[in-house]
């Protein structure tokens, strides 16, 4: 009877530590979670929330993901209206990964994308907004607007980058309010592609810590017509380096640019509600021009 029951416990440890092992050999090759929307369709495979209209777009929302050697979220070739908001990244490559999105369908906002090569990264996607993220200690850069067009880049933090943000033929977008520091290059970087320029964006109240430093400029600009600073309030961007009995701040690169109006001090921020003023704003010329778009035969 003892060596039935011997025998009997002898076996059951070998199968549980053979159950045990199966377990483990199953967590060690599972494959992270990450989210890759290709279509329209593929938007309820990940969330219920919304419908995909202007009015109740889909929100993705809440999500940790880490430890993916791809995109942390990845959307393309989508025609319905999506929020990505609220969100934790960190991966090998690219936290959000947007590209050929229909135009003023996208809101990206308050996420946290770090550790990885880009934080949020948008390509041939006009009139989107990217506000309140923060992207910070990825290896390449915080955030990037590559091939898109009239786009809202508001609020963010990129830290600890090696570029804090970077538009690569990319024309008639707004950077406003957004805090680059310590970034290891440019706080900010404006390139050319071939033939193509990236040209008349607006860039100011934004706060340049610290960046590039022991180097003659926090920015950098290869563009064309650029505009650092607000044409209508005739406020630039504040810059921890600049020399107050200098009238300008000089940018480096091809374009020769300035800020003609540094901010001399940090306090000199513009109110919340001019910047509401100026959402509200843009959001009317998208929804006018995207309605003549459509009447347009």
């Amino acid at each position: 009877m003892e060596t039935k029951t011997v025998v009997v416990s002898i076996v059951l440890i070998v199968v549980g530590a053979s159950m045990w092992g199966v377990v483990c050999i199953n967590e060690l090759y599972k494959m992270p979670f990450v989210i890759e929307i290709c279509q329209d369709e593929d938007f309820l495979k990940y969330t219920h929330n919304g419908i995909g209209t202007e009015e109740d777009p889909f929100i993705i929302e809440d999500e940790h993901i880490g430890g993916s050697e791809t995109s942390g979220i990845k959307i393309e070739n989508t025609t319905k209206y999506f929020e990505i908001r609220n969100c934790q990244i960190e991966v090998d490559t690219t936290g959000i990964f947007i590209q050929n999105i229909e135009a003023g369908t996208v809101r990206i906002s308050e996420n946290i994308c770090k550790g990885g090569m880009i934080g949020i990264k948008v390509k041939n996607a006009d009139s989107i907004i990217i506000d309140n993220n923060i992207c910070k200690n990825n290896y390449d850069t915080g955030i990037v607007l590559e091939s898109s067009e009239k786009c809202v880049i508001l609020n963010n933090s990129c830290q600890e980058n090696e570029l804090g943000i970077h538009l690569v033929v990319s024309s008639e977008n707004l950077v406003i309010n957004n805090i680059l520091e310590k970034n290891l290059w440019y706080g900010m970087k404006i390139d050319n592609g071939f033939f193509l320029y990236s040209e008349s964006n607006k860039i100011y109240e934004n706060y340049f810590y610290f960046n590039n430093e022991d180097k003659k400029s926090q920015a950098f600009d290869k563009g064309k017509e650029n505009m650092w600073y607000n044409p209508i309030t005739y406020v630039g961007n504040y810059w921890s380096d600049w020399d107050e009995n200098d009238e300008i701040y000089e940018i480096d690169g091809q374009a020769e640019n300035v800020d003609p109006y540094p901010i001399l001090t940090e306090t000199e921020k513009v109110r919340g509600e001019n910047i509401l003023l100026l959402f509200v704003t843009l959001l009317t010329l998208v929804y006018i021009r995207k309605k003549h778009i459509k009447k347009s035969p």
